[in-house]
């Protein structure tokens, strides 16, 4: 017994339904596939993209936290260096003076140490909840700021996550420290919900050591959400990296991590970056829907396709097996009406045939009845006729079903492909709305027919037009934001017509074309009420095959960078404290004028150059605030004086040049110069006080004489020195001699840094005797230029120019160094002697320096010379100069052994008191002194003076320039017993004095 198939009634007994049946099948499997392997990429692919979310998210949290450490390293270097807090560490109101300076930190807490590491101030911003995370005074970062070590840490403790900023703080004109200054900025909740609100993610924060826990999850209530998170082991995460989904509460979160550090590299918290995958699940569930929605479209599609197929095959065997059935009820006037031209239509003109000559032949019955064999014969031959047909047609039938087969396989494959390529191009299309968000620029796009498909979130923010409004509109609707007023914009510049682009080019006349992107810079009188620059640029967009489309336009607000660039073009040409114009405007205005009297003889111009004398004893005394005060009156009292084509400049510091263009005569000049000696005379008020200064002025006429401004410059630099030299306060023309002297004394000057460099410097000694035995006492170091050309040179020809090119300091140490090597060396011919005292002039700037002893006591200690055969020689004026700096300084030569006479006594800045304050061991009566008495009895009573004076102070006396023996006589007669001059010896070179400290230690041996 064979099985058959159990197929449903309805099946069974119709192959149309059966053929239905199949191709329902088909399509369902082909499109269930197809539908579950996109659901699996789609979820793949959005897990991907929200682990990638989460890390940018802790990046940019990485950054903000960064900032935060870099405002509080910035916040503690600014403290650090206010001159209210170096000079106030330890006083009273401290606190008082960090909240007067609340503007520098207005975030966190302060703390003030001193340099033992005491906290001696603090003041926290809010309620003072800051104060509980104080710096503890075992804190290596407060050591390693205390060591001049300033820097910034990540601190984890009981209260807290911190991050923590020190500066040391300097004292007042030293290197030394102070103090500390402490920023802390804490970490916490208000961080995590600000970082929130920036990246648009949840944060986590974790403490490494003792496992607390805060996140910005928030439960129904609003509350914090810290608990069931599933975290990562601490110290796991060794850098930013993505940790996958992961469960938490509420849902599941992709989540990120990352380690904060302490400047040694430990781990003290973690922090985590979490994206809920809520997006994923309401886009498995959108997906889903999609599909569903896709599935039944096509099984109904499919139904319908088959019911039109399968009709077209069954409907003409049905109305052929209805004709036959009425041919077998007798009905031969019965005809099929089956209009086609296969082999169904053949079939159906063949039964039709056969029907017409039964027809006919029933008129003929009785013959019909006579010929019944043939008509039998010619009925199994139309039976076999049929039987073919039969055949026939189900071959064509099979063949036919075949093809709907390939058709419907086809036809599947077809609408599979339109479905990705509309899931493509929705893709596509969201993809380029979300870049267009994210460009900060604002960006609109239009289509070919000028409306608005595009408007990004950056234009509502420039605009205040919402995309709602915007998108669809035409007629130039997005011109009437920027412009009032519906017109062309840039981008309709890209779409217009060859013929049309003249008139729109006329409405933005800057436009600049790279292909076919054009650029412009427009100014909007009015933009949601305010004036603003704005930069477009507009190109056109093509579709695959090369055709325009439509056109995107990017606009952004440049009205900052616009002001900013005026600024600077107008800080390049002038002077930021003055306002006047600086050097570079200065040096073209004075060439434009030079090249016009190049082209005009009679045009004539005049140059002042003006520095205002003593200025820097302003800024000493009164501080640079006072001296800016001064320097802006005097600038504002040159631009009264001048015309208004005149110019004024600063060139710097307290230097001003004036350009007189056009002037009638020189005595025009010199009038205006008299005018800015008067008026810069006047008295300014700075800090409540009247400041009086003056001015040298340094003029140079040219009428067309002058090539250049360097020039003009240069003569009038040179003419302003010599009125400074003549006493300052006063003007000073120039001619080609002051130039010569300027050349000579230039050229003396680069001498004397060659013969610096090349040791060309001697040291002669002068004797320093008893003037009644004339035994040795002493030998005073006097320096000589071996010059090239001009021969050995006194310190009267070069001393000045040394001062002047700052030569004074190295060739002091030279000095210090020599003369103690050659003391040395005389003192090794008499070893038992007594030391035999080397006198040593010492400048001005060498004494204020500071570092003189320290200099000496190197010099002595590399050349072996024993204490207390040094003498420094100073004048008054050296003293003076700084009191207390001098005293500090005498008392520590005194403490090295090193003994200081005061030269030069009587014709500098005497003081009687200087004598009782400083201590001094000798002092030296000028040669002046020594030659006045021979002159009369007036300068014989003030060497008296100096010789009691001296010994009722315990001093030595020692008389300069004795050049005859009448002035030794009353010398000796006024108690003053060593002297030097020429009637004792020149200055020796260092040959002979060996030998004359050799000859005093042969005599001075026993026989």
């Amino acid at each position: 017994m064979g099985l058959k198939p159990s197929l449903p009634p309805c099946l069974r007994r119709s192959v149309r339904n059966r053929l239905v049946a199949v191709l329902l099948l088909v399509v369902l499997a082909t499109v269930s596939l197809a539908a579950g392997a996109n659901m699996l990429i789609h979820l793949r692919r959005m897990e991907a993209d929200l682990n990638s979310q989460s890390v940018a998210a802790l990046r940019e949290a990485q950054n903000a936290l960064l900032r935060l450490s870099r405002q509080a390293e910035t916040t503690a270097r600014h403290l650090a260096g206010l001159s209210e807090v170096r000079g106030a560490i330890g006083a009273p109101g401290m606190e008082g003076l960090l909240e007067e300076a609340r503007a520098l930190w207005f975030l966190g807490l302060v703390e003030i140490f001193d340099k033992d590491g005491r906290r001696v101030a603090a003041a926290g911003s809010g309620d003072g909840q800051d104060l509980r995370f104080g710096t503890p005074p075992d804190s290596p970062a407060l050591k390693s700021a205390l060591d001049l070590i300033g820097g910034t840490d990540f601190s984890a403790d009981a209260s807290g996550l911190c991050i923590r900023a020190f500066a040391p703080v300097l004292a007042p004109g030293t290197m030394q420290v102070a103090g500390v200054v402490a920023v802390t900025y804490p970490v916490g909740e208000t961080q995590l919900t600000t970082l929130k609100d920036q990246v648009r993610a949840d944060f986590a924060l974790r403490w490494d050591d003792s496992g607390r826990i805060i996140s910005t999850l928030v439960d129904e209530k609003g509350g914090e959400v810290s608990a069931g998170l599933d975290l990562p082991a601490p110290g796991a995460a060794e850098q930013a990296e993505a940790l996958g989904i992961r469960p938490g509460p509420g849902g599941s979160y992709a989540m990120a991590a990352a380690p904060l550090s302490d400047n040694q590299g430990r781990p003290v918290a973690t922090l985590m970056a979490l994206m809920s995958d809520e997006d994923i699940r309401r886009g498995i569930g959108d997906t889903t829907r999609l599909v569903l929605l896709s599935m039944s479209l096509a099984l109904l599609l499919a139904l319908l396709l088959g019911f039109l197929v399968a009709n077209s095959f069954t409907r003409p065997i049905q109305t052929l097996r209805e004709g036959i059935q009425a041919l077998a009820r007798g009905r031969l006037d019965t005809r099929v009406d089956v209009a086609r031209e296969d082999e169904l239509g053949a079939l159906a003109q063949g039964f039709n045939e056969m029907a017409e000559h039964m027809e006919a032949a029933r008129g003929g019955i009785t013959s019909a009845l006579q010929m019944k064999e043939s008509y039998a014969q010619e009925l199994e031959a139309s039976n076999e006729k049929l039987a073919r047909f039969n055949q026939e047609l189900e071959g064509v039938v099979a063949e036919r079903t075949e093809e709907l087969t390939q058709r419907n396989r086809s036809l599947t494959r077809e609408i599979d492909e339109r479905h990705h390529a509309e899931r493509l191009l929705k893709e596509s299309e969201q993809r380029f709305m979300d870049i267009l968000d994210f460009l900060p620029d604002a960006t609109f796009v239009i289509d070919r027919a000028g409306r608005v498909i595009a408007w990004n979130r950056a234009i509502v923010e420039l605009t205040g037009v919402p995309a709602q409004q915007m998108l669809g509109q035409d007629q130039y609707a997005y011109a009437q934001p920027f412009y009032g007023e519906r017109r062309p914009a840039l981008i309709d510049m890209v779409l217009a017509a060859d013929e049309d682009r003249p008139a729109l080019e006329r409405l933005y006349p800057g436009v600049s074309r790279v292909g076919r992107t054009l650029r412009a810079e427009i100014a909007v009188p009015s933009l949601r009420g305010r004036p603003v620059h704005i930069s477009c640029i507009a190109t056109p967009l093509f579709n695959t095959e090369g055709e325009i489309i439509g056109a995107i336009e990017s606009i952004r607000d440049v009205t900052e960078r616009v002001k900013t660039q005026k600024k600077l073009s107008h800080h390049a040409l002038h002077d930021i404290l003055t306002g006047l114009a600086n050097r570079a405007l200065f040096g073209n205005r004075m060439e434009h004028s030079i090249r016009r009297s190049l082209r005009s003889p009679d045009h004539r111009l005049a140059v002042l150059l003006l520095d205002l004398d003593r200025f820097k004893r302003v800024n000493d005394t009164l501080g640079h605030l006072a001296g800016d005060a001064l320097l802006i009156t005097v600038a504002r009292r040159l631009e009264a004086v001048v015309r208004d084509v005149d110019t004024v400049a600063r060139l710097g510091g307290d230097e001003f040049v004036v350009l007189l263009d056009g002037i009638g005569a020189p005595r025009d000049a010199i009038r205006i110069a008299g005018r800015i000696l008067e008026d810069v005379g006047h008295p300014v008020q700075v800090g409540g006080r009247d400041v009086h200064t003056s001015a040298s002025i340094g003029i140079v006429f040219s009428s067309g004489e002058y090539q250049n401004a360097d020039d003009l410059l240069r003569d009038a630099d040179i003419a302003m020195y010599r009125a400074k030299d003549l006493g300052r306060g006063r003007y000073k023309v120039f001619h080609s001699g002051l130039r010569e002297k300027a050349m000579r004394h230039m050229t003396l000057e680069t001498e004397l840094r060659l013969a610096v460099d090349q040791g060309h410097f001697e040291l002669l000694y002068q004797p320093i005797v008893d003037m009644k035995s004339g035994a040795l006492c002493g030998l005073e170091a006097l320096l000589r230029w071996r010059h090239e050309t001009r021969g050995l040179l006194a310190p009267a020809e070069f001393l000045a120019a040394a001062e002047e090119a700052g030569l004074m300091l190295p060739l002091g140490r030279w000095v210090l160094r020599q003369a103690c090597g050659d003391a040395v060396r005389w003192r090794g011919l008499a070893p038992g002697a007594a030391l035999l005292p080397l006198h040593i002039n010492v400048s001005g700037r060498q004494f204020s320096q500071g570092d003189l002893a320290e200099s000496l006591a190197q010099a002595m200690a590399e050349a072996g010379l024993a204490q207390g055969g040094v003498v420094l020689e100073l004048t008054e004026t050296d003293l003076m100069n700084d009191p207390r700096a001098a005293a500090r300084l005498l008392w520590q030569l005194r403490e090295n052994g090193v003994r200081v006479a005061l030269d030069d006594f009587g014709i500098g800045y005497s003081s009687l008191f200087s004598l009782q304050q400083y201590p001094l061991d000798a002092l030296k009566v000028d040669m002046r002194f020594v030659a006045g008495m021979e002159q009369g009895r007036q300068g014989l009573r003030i060497v008296r003076a100096i010789v009691s004076l001296a010994s009722g102070l315990g001093m030595g006396v020692v008389a300069e320039g004795v050049e005859s023996a009448a002035q030794r006589d009353q010398l000796l007669g006024l108690g003053c017993a060593l002297g030097q001059g020429h009637l004792f010896a020149q200055p020796l070179p260092l040959a002979e004095v060996l030998e004359l400290v050799r000859k005093g230690a042969t005599e001075a041996a026993p026989n």
